[in-house]
């Protein structure tokens, strides 16, 4: 099975036969390079897992039939909500890390690396809820 997965819009059901168009059959024929007979993962958008078998690559477009389905599993209760505060690039200043610490917020750190503020806040947000959700 290909290391690919590839989203349908829709819950589909086992045996049931789905195409597979668009920038997803785009990725599937040009860029995976998937082929007849091989078996796929898919996803749905209400997190349902599947498998399923490639029964042509088309130009256009590709039908498959679904073999097996998993149902999404419940996300986890939150713990502790998390609100995220991310400094500066340069950091906080003594001054703004005593008055954050004062209501109530907990000083945690990604590591040695300098991050973008942006890069940083996506890696505490996956972090989160990693470890929330595992």
């Amino acid at each position: 099975m290909t290391a690919n997965r590839f989203f349908i819009p829709r819950p589909a059901l086992p045996e049931s036969r789905l195409w597979i168009e668009g920038r997803e059959h785009h990725h599937l024929s040009r860029v995976a390079r998937v082929r007849r007979g091989e078996t796929i993962g898919l996803c749905d958008e209400e997190g349902g897992q599947y498998q399923a078998v490639v029964e042509e690559v088309s130009p256009h477009r590709t039908p498959v039939r679904i073999i097996s389905r998993q149902e999404a599993e419940p996300p986890a209760a939150p713990l502790a909500r998390a609100c995220l505060l991310v400094g500066p690039e340069g950091g906080w200043s003594a001054a703004e890390e005593k008055r954050i610490q004062a209501f109530g917020f907990r000083p945690v750190s990604l590591g040695r690396s300098i991050l973008r503020t942006e890069t940083a806040a996506l890696c505490a947000a996956f972090l989160i809820n990693h470890f929330w959700n595992s």
